[in-house]
């Protein structure tokens, strides 16, 4: 039994750590998805190839995969029209930009030069009309607001141009009106002219293809420089300078690849190169020294710097996602270690197999300690109580409304005669199986210390006083007894009364201590650990150590904090799970027993109260019958059991199905689905009734005045 009770609890806890962990996993991808840097535009990928002419020039080839971000929240009054990019002209660097093109990947169209254009000042049909699919170049130095015709053929600086003049120049493009794109890809090409500078043994260029005023994200830089025919690995060298995390390689004909991961707002891509100069002709800057020891010195030094930079940044993130991996890892260990060891301490491990005496303790701690080592989600302690005091003679319990009853001395009822009265009253049949009348007898006012009542059965007698005073009359029903509580706000203190009552009577019994405080400790330290990592990975994009480090430590941990028990069984509470598990094992099993003796009524009066207790009635009922046929006979119930717990719980099943004797009787083909209803199971239907009176009560009681007793009520 402890290793299903385990197998269980294990599926049980795996699911809700599936749940968990996948929820939160979706939600921080989900936050990361939506907010996506505030960026409005950024580039999938950005893939560059460049030719690195004769003279010096560089030709590049721009293959943009670009997203779109939704515009049609703004009732469509600024859709994509336009896009573009920005370039600095210097006289001692980029001098001109030339033989553009632009061509749309996506549609297969090639745009054609047109005019400068503000999209604002178009409409949709407009723009589309005269301006879409066309590029352009425009001198921005006066501002972006205030675009100036540039031909290249004439506004370009002159190279060696030493007044530190420069021109900020826009190249963009204009598509067809759009509200958002998921995946737009173009390329863009141009010829990059005094780029290089040549000196007497080498040519040398620095190209900053990003520089630190991209607002652009992209998730993912590549490039190609190829030097002039001639060049290859050995005359000639080329350094990649970024922040971001990257990658070089050389191939044998001298080109550079490289590539460059999550680049963000702010961050720089450059290019260094140099080669022979002997490749090269004509080019615009010219200088007569020499730079390739300089060059090499000046690239080993920031090269050397950078690496140790690096070095020193990758110890400190190793070592921090080793701590993380680590601490993670030895929490995750004992909080399920302990919650293991803790539920482990909450199940029986006596030798008890069944037990045929009343349980050394009351039906409400019987049926909370049950609930603890059976793992039941609900406990009856209040309708187990309640039938409890029928068998001890407090109250009586019959079928259907109070008014049934009018006009009968019901504290000096006989149960038999009652019957026959509603078996020969069709109108009373009806009303049976709607609710239950209790009768508080006069014991209870004249000498209740003689019931010598427990504690638990005391607080459930004081609240059916309560009510018989509210209602006027020792004899009410369930739905009036939830009518006349439902307007009164001081309910919840009788209600928490009967709660903590029997809380307290169960702590006396010292069945319980505290366990798993070491496995709730350590699992909320993981799962913060694991949230917190989440965020942390999150921030810098590694989704790798997300899923490698964070992912499994949230499903640990959740996992173990589902598993794990607070209260565990002391060598008594061993001592009386086995007289409880053995007891409900016994009813269970009652028909097999070959050496049951005598049908007890009375006896089994107390065990029907035990088997509401466990949830069983129904099923205990169903044993009894089996072994004991004659108490499908209503004859033979009003002659021998009239006065029993359990006459009511077999006569009333007969109010609508005809009895043909107990030679005909077959209690494997009953229908006890029909039996029930009706009213057979007691336990369950005091259960629904009171579960709607705590429900009730709660609902009347002021704001914050009730919290609810945890299915003791």
């Amino acid at each position: 039994m402890a290793a299903k009770q385990h197998a269980s609890r294990a599926v049980r806890s795996f699911g809700i750590a599936i749940v968990v962990t996948v929820g939160i996993v979706a939600a921080l991808l989900l936050f990361m998805v939506l907010d996506g840097g505030g960026a409005d535009l950024s580039y999938k990928t950005l893939d560059y190839d460049v030719q690195v002419q004769s003279n010096g020039d560089l030709k590049v080839t721009q293959h943009i995969d670009m997203k779109l971000a939704d515009r049609s929240d703004d009732d469509g009054d600024h859709p994509w029209k336009q896009l573009y990019q920005q370039y600095t002209l210097k006289g001692s660097d980029l001098t001109n930009i030339t033989d553009i093109s632009v061509r749309n990947v996506t549609t297969g169209e090639t745009y054609q030069q047109g005019d400068i254009a503000i999209p604002s000042s178009y409409s949709t049909d407009e723009w589309n009309r005269e301006h879409a699919k066309q590029w352009y170049i425009a001198d921005v130095s006066q501002g972006d607001s205030n675009p100036q015709p540039f031909d290249p053929a004439k506004d370009g600086l002159v190279s060696g141009n030493t007044d530190d003049r420069s021109k900020k120049i826009e190249i963009g493009w204009n598509i067809p009106s759009i509200t958002s794109a998921s995946s737009l890809k173009f390329d863009v090409t141009m010829t990059m002219q005094g780029v290089t500078t040549a000196y007497q043994d080498m040519a040398t260029f620095q190209w900053e293809p990003l520089g630190v005023s991209n607002q652009i994200p992209i998730g993912k830089v590549t490039g190609t420089v190829t030097f002039p025919e001639g060049i290859d690995a050995d005359n000639s060298w080329a350094w990649l300078h970024t922040e971001c995390t990257s990658e070089t390689e050389r191939d044998k004909n001298g080109s550079l690849k490289f590539t460059v991961y999550d680049v963000r707002a702010g961050d720089y891509v450059d290019v260094v190169a140099m080669f022979d100069v002997g490749a090269t002709g004509g080019v615009e800057h010219t200088r007569d020294t020499t730079i390739k020891n300089g060059i090499m010195k000046s690239e080993a030094k920031q090269e050397q710097q950078w690496r140790d930079q690096q070095r020193k940044q990758a110890r400190i993130r190793l070592i921090t996602w080793i701590a993380i991996a680590v601490v993670g890892l030895v929490l995750c260990v004992i909080a399920i270690i302990f919650a293991l060891r803790s539920f482990n301490r909450s199940q029986y491990h006596g030798g008890v197999e069944y037990w045929r005496d009343e349980p050394e303790m009351s039906p409400a701690s019987a049926a909370e300690l049950l609930h603890m080592v059976d793992n039941k989600h609900s406990s009856r302690k209040m309708s187990a109580s309640v039938l409890s005091l029928a068998s001890r003679g407090a109250i009586a319990i019959y079928p259907g409304v109070a008014a049934m009853y009018r006009g009968i001395d019901m504290s000096q009822a006989n149960n038999a005669d009652i019957a026959r009265m509603i078996a020969n009253d069709p109108a009373r049949i009806r009303d049976v199986g709607k609710t239950s009348t209790v009768v508080i007898l006069p014991v209870v006012f004249n000498n209740v210390q003689s019931l010598q009542l427990r504690p638990s059965e005391q607080a459930a007698l004081d609240l059916l006083v309560t009510a018989s005073e509210r209602i006027g009359s020792p004899v009410f029903d369930l739905d009036q007894m939830n009518k006349n509580f439902s307007d009164w706000k001081n309910g919840y203190k009788l209600q928490e009364k009967v709660t903590n009552t029997c809380d307290n009577e169960f702590a006396m019994l010292g069945a319980t201590s505290i366990c798993g405080g070491g496995a709730f400790a350590a699992g909320i330290c993981a799962v913060m650990l694991a949230f917190l990592s989440m965020l942390y990975f999150g921030a810098i994009g590694n989704l790798a150590l997300l899923a490698v480090i964070s992912a499994p430590m949230m499903f640990a941990s959740v996992f173990a904090l589902s598993y794990l028990k607070l209260k565990g069984l002391t060598d008594n509470g061993q001592y009386l799970a086995g007289q409880v598990l053995g007891l409900k094992h016994y009813m269970e099993d009652f028909s097999e027993f070959k050496d049951r003796g005598v049908t007890d009524m009375t006896l089994w009066g107390r065990y029907m109260v035990y088997a509401t207790a466990f949830g069983i009635s129904e099923k205990a009922m169903k044993q009894l019958l089996k072994a004991y046929p004659q108490l499908a006979d209503p004859h033979w119930l009003d002659n021998n059991a009239s006065d029993s717990l359990l006459y009511w719980s077999y006569r009333s099943w007969y109010f609508d199905h005809r009895y043909t004797g107990p030679a005909s009787f077959d209690t494997n083909s009953m229908d006890f689905s029909q039996f029930s209803a009706n009213f057979g199971d007691i336990g369950a239907q005091l259960e629904s009734g009171f579960a709607d009176i705590q429900s009730t009560i709660s609902a009347a009681s002021p704001s914050g005045s009730f919290s609810g007793s945890g299915g003791s009520f």
